[in-house]
């Protein structure tokens, strides 16, 4: 028997037709042009839409320096990147320049956005956080939708003052990013795995046994 082809009895199956139907995924591939759609013969428009850069020697500014920060600004290490970073709390992580919110608006390529979900984070990338940017920035939105003004990110990937965003939310049909090529949504299930779900328990147990104890921690407010 053809070993390539055998797969273990406890060996879990892909099926490539679920896979393309996960929530969000159809519409991720929805957005990539038809080949019988689209003019290789049109130079104008094949520079427009296609032409990116590398991001080995770019800037990657990583705003927000918690758990998943630092793993971002590692991983864009990893791969060649000046990173740069802001945290509203003195944070400090090898290789990485803290700067203020500002200079990291100003000197980055691509911009993560990795901070805490809470209120006061709302609308925190508007329409003049936005023109402080690079001409030409790609933006990874890691946290939730309402960090971002999504009426201005829309004017400007429109413009191309942004060249990407992507995002995570319930919601991909009620934004004005829903019809715009170059904004990326998906559903939010990044974070369901059994790793993060054990995690998760363990901070529940320790929060309780920290509370019972008079000493509260990991408070939001």
């Amino acid at each position: 028997m053809d070993t390539l082809t055998t797969a273990p009895e406890n060996a879990r199956t892909f099926n490539i037709d679920q896979a393309l139907n996960k929530p969000g995924f159809s519409d991720f591939l929805a957005k990539f042009p038809d080949k019988d759609t689209l003019d290789m013969d049109d130079a104008e428009e094949i520079e427009k839409r296609f032409k990116s850069f590398e991001l080995k020697g770019k800037t990657l500014g990583v705003i927000g320096l918690g758990n998943i920060g630092s793993r971002v600004a590692e991983l864009g290490m990893g791969i060649g990147m000046k990173v740069i970073a802001y945290n509203r709390s003195q944070k400090k992580l090898k290789d990485v320049e803290m700067e203020s919110l500002d200079e990291v608006l100003k000197e980055s390529d691509a911009i993560s956005l990795n901070t805490t979900h809470e209120d006061r984070n709302d609308n925190m990338i508007g329409k003049e956080q936005i023109a402080k940017m690079k001409d030409g920035v790609i933006i990874v939105n890691t946290v939730d939708r309402v960090l971002v003004d999504e009426d201005a990110m829309a004017k400007a990937i429109k413009s191309g003052k942004v060249s990407g965003y992507a995002y995570e939310a319930e919601d991909l049909v009620n934004t004005p990013l829903a019809n715009l090529e170059n904004a990326i949504g998906i559903k939010g299930f990044a974070w369901y795995t059994k790793e993060a779900l054990a995690n998760l328990y363990a901070i529940w147990i320790s929060n309780i046994t920290a509370l019972s104890m008079g000493k509260p921690q990991n408070r939001v407010a």
